[in-house]
């Protein structure tokens, strides 16, 4: 999953009914499941206090903060439930409030330059940035008891990350017109829409003759040369370090090619990471 879909899910949440109880990930929420979920250690009863068992039997998706964050890592959508073996599987089940703050630490990013999909965190709050200032959470003081968006405030947070597990495509805007592989189509109220994976690698447009490069681990040599296509390229040169300068550019067997200019070789632009 890419930032911009983990996004999309996030935001989708506040057009459905959503209510706020700790320990829930938008299961069903059943009179059974909220008994199970109210006797955790964790827990204590302490959902009572919410009055949100008027919600019971009835559909509706319930989450706390950090819970709503994991599901959405699992692939939880409005149309899509998960379960609780979804959420186990996904890379921060374990995660506490604090232990995702730590996490968002790492980047340390001001919460008001936080680009969409990634993690909003304090250390009693986690919420999920949609660019432009705007977030949403699942919080029951937030106007409503459960998901919705918000237009400002994102500087109560102490810092914005990325989140294990999600793809960051960091050189995408809101409004880029990118090459899209259609994955699926839908037909609704709006009429016929399609969804897709963009197939992007942004250093392609960036490559040049004279380009500064250097060549990522487990790099083979290219097809401008076929006897020696397909040879890994010597970790002294291939090891992210090295630096090389593109002399020319082909396209060999539908792949776009650098030959670089020091080692003589053809490499692939997805080997290649332009440094000047």
């Amino acid at each position: 999953m890419n930032n911009l879909e983990f996004a999309q899910n996030a935001e989708s949440f506040a057009s459905v009914l959503t209510c706020y109880l700790y320990g829930f990930f938008g299961q069903p929420l059943t009179q059974e499941e909220y008994n199970r979920v109210n006797a955790l250690p964790a827990i204590h009863g302490s959902n009572n206090k919410f009055g949100n068992q008027k919600y019971i039997g009835t559909g509706v998706f319930a989450f706390d903060c950090i819970c709503y964050v994991k599901a959405l890592l699992s692939g939880a959508t409005t149309q899509r439930r998960v379960d609780y073996n979804a959420i186990k599987n996904c890379p921060i089940h374990d995660c506490t409030n604090q232990e995702f703050l730590e996490m968002m630490q790492k980047d340390n990013i001001n919460p008001k330059n936080a680009t969409r999909g990634m993690g909003l965190a304090s250390s009693s709050h986690a919420a999920v940035a949609l660019g432009n200032g705007r977030w949403a959470d699942a919080n029951f003081t937030s106007g409503q008891n459960g998901v919705k968006i918000h237009d400002s405030g994102i500087e109560q947070f102490t810092c914005a990350g990325r989140i294990y597990g999600i793809d960051y495509l960091d050189d995408v805007k809101v409004g880029d017109i990118i090459p899209m592989k259609v994955t699926r189509i839908e037909v609704g109220e709006m009429g016929t829409v399609a969804y897709g994976q963009a197939e992007i690698n942004p250093v392609y447009d960036t490559i040049k003759v004279g380009s500064k490069v250097t060549i990522a681990k487990g790099a083979v040599s290219g097809g401008g040369n076929p006897e020696y296509a397909n040879k890994p390229i010597l970790s002294k040169y291939a090891n992210g370090k090295y630096v090389d300068t593109v002399a020319e550019l082909g396209t060999f067997n539908g792949e776009q090619q650098a030959r670089l200019k020091n080692i003589n070789t053809w490499v692939a632009y997805k080997y290649l990471t332009v440094v000047g």
